[in-house]
């Protein structure tokens, strides 16, 4: 009983709180360490306290005791046995995740002293990339992803870096891994540098965009590539997607598809071009890193005819004139065939309407018929009955047809139709016309 007493004493007297804060990376290990003073019989006991006081791992009588431990911690834990004997309580904590993060405590007991230790865990994923592309005209969008805490980004543009203002931003975290997305786009504001910078917690990245324009002639050109200090990666791509060249400490590389065009890399990122062809016009892209920034260089290379400068062009436009003069004059010959056509149809109307006219109103036909006993004047102006081609003769009744629109064939009708009616013989016939 009196040595317990002695014992609970000493541990009350040497009782210490030792406060740390632990950065680990995500998905990689991590080494949580307590120090406390060297003794022998060693118990050793973690517990993540923000998952409610949670058992990572216990160790005692020379031997882990992983029969408590939870779940979620079982393969991923070691105590670094070796380090005991210097004062260490060394916890290694594999395939970090993200709901490692935390309080952590650890108790250590030894037959003469007893120590607590207090470790913040701080899990990250830095930034490790920035993808920067013209997604528009007018546009250019930054895209960065698998990163923790949640990540803020901003925009430079100038030869003074001055804060770039209208961007739009979305930021994403996956359901699995509690990693986040960001993208941010940006609306073009002329020619320059535009920098893209992203940031989480103690890390951060920039990646530079510029874009020029080359046209030539030739069937060679160099492309100069946008200088890094202490370069640690370099590549040429065509169109963002198809790999030219590359360069990794130190390491040059030629895609197959590229040796007959690519004469050399050289040391300061330069890519010299030979045996180009207009097939060979498009976008060429050199992204050169080191281990804070990126910068991405995109050239659009046009390339013409050799010995025709713009040949090409210059044939594109006397075609695309001539097309134009053909359509103009297609038009304006169907435009005057319209013409044409609406001219003589207004022509034969205006003829079918005056040669009606004088058939029907244009002569005025008198025809007179003299007899001894009377006397009638027929005839087929206004006050005849010539629309209806009759007459109704007074002496006897009978009907005499007048001939139809006065035709002068109606002239011998006459004649005959006088010699029939009784007493009455043709006196005098008289056939006398009036224009309008």
């Amino acid at each position: 009983m009196g040595m317990f007493s002695v014992a609970s004493l000493l541990v009350v007297f040497f009782w210490q709180t030792v406060v740390a804060d632990v950065w680990c990376r995500w998905n990689s290990s991590c080494v949580l360490e307590a120090i406390f003073p060297a003794g022998e019989h060693v118990v050793v006991q973690w517990h993540h306290m923000s998952a409610g006081k949670a058992h990572v791992h216990t160790f005692y009588d020379n031997a882990d005791q992983l029969a408590d431990q939870t779940q979620r911690f079982r393969g991923r834990t070691s105590l670094l046995k070796e380090k005991l004997k210097e004062g260490k309580a060394s916890l290694l904590l594999r395939n970090v995740v993200v709901g490692d993060n935390g309080t952590y405590e650890c108790y250590v007991a030894t037959v003469s002293k007893t120590t607590e230790s207090t470790l913040e865990v701080h899990v990250e994923a830095p930034v490790t990339a920035i993808q920067i592309r013209q997604v528009k005209d007018n546009q250019l969008l930054c895209s960065s992803e698998g990163i923790y805490p949640r990540p803020q980004i901003r925009w430079f543009f100038g030869p003074a870096l001055a804060p770039a203002p209208d961007s739009t931003t979305n930021v994403s975290q996956q359901a699995e891994t509690k990693l986040f997305s960001i993208k941010s786009s940006l609306r073009l504001m002329g020619n320059g540098e535009y920098v893209c910078e992203v940031s989480a917690s103690n890390s951060s990245r920039r990646t530079t965009w510029r874009k020029t324009a080359l046209n030539i002639s030739d069937t060679s050109k160099r492309i100069e590539c946008a200088p890094v200090i202490n370069e640690s990666g370099l590549a040429w791509t065509f169109y963002t997607s198809e790999v030219i060249a590359s360069r990794d400490a130190g390491k040059k590389y030629v895609a197959d598809a590229w040796a007959k065009y690519v004469e050399d890399l050289s040391e300061d990122g330069g890519l010299h071009l030979r045996d180009l062809t207009p097939d060979r016009s498009g976008e060429y892209t050199c992204a050169r890193s080191n281990a804070t920034q990126t910068r991405v260089n995109l050239v659009f290379l046009r390339v013409t005819e050799h010995g025709y400068p713009k040949a090409r062009d210059f044939l594109l436009g006397v075609l695309g004139v001539l097309v134009c003069v053909a359509v103009v004059v297609i038009i304006n010959r169907a435009k005057k065939n319209l013409v044409v056509a609406a001219a003589v149809h207004r022509r034969h109307v205006e003829r079918e309407r005056v040669r009606k006219k004088r058939r029907l109103f244009l002569w005025r036909t008198h025809l007179e018929l003299s007899c001894p006993e009377s006397t009638k004047k027929f005839g087929t102006g206004d006050d005849a009955d010539n629309r209806t081609g009759r007459y109704q003769a007074s002496n006897n009744g009978q009907s005499l047809p007048v001939g139809k629109k006065s035709s002068f064939a109606s002239r011998t009708w006459w004649e005959s139709a006088c010699q029939s009616i009784t007493e009455c013989r043709p006196h005098s016939l008289f056939l006398n016309t009036r224009k309008l």
